[in-house]
């Protein structure tokens, strides 16, 4: 794909990225001689243009019938999001908390990242 058509298609696929996301890691960290584990820290300065898309698969165990959605993240390549990553996704003004469950998958113009809904108790 040469430069200009690259651009046009990034462009265009930013434009369709309604959502924002905001990515934390966890890691340790010593303080003061003391370490700390499970310290939570936010990779982006500014919320992330992205898109959530998700689908509801119905799956038969048996005779009972379940469902798990898929989720997906996209968003622009540029950005790297560890694996295990704590995404918190807001649309519509809805706040949704997801981890990063495989390695982005890379494309010219966007990644794909594949997520898991974080139960919040």
């Amino acid at each position: 794909m040469d430069s200009i058509t690259l651009r046009l298609v990034k462009d265009t696929l930013d434009k369709s990225y309604k959502d924002t996301a905001d990515v934390f890691v966890t890691s340790s960290q010593e303080i003061n001689g003391i370490t700390y584990d499970d310290i939570e820290t936010k990779l982006n300065q500014e919320p992330i243009k992205c898109l959530l898309d998700y689908n509801n698969n119905r799956i038969a165990k048996g005779v009972v019938l379940t469902s798990e959605v898929e989720a997906t993240l996209f968003l622009n390549n540029d950005i790297d999001i560890p694996l295990n990553s704590k995404i918190v996704i807001t649309r519509l003004k809805q706040v949704y908390q997801y981890r990063s469950i495989a390695i982005a998958r890379k494309y010219e113009t966007h990644q794909e990242i594949d997520l898991k809904a974080i139960d919040i108790a």
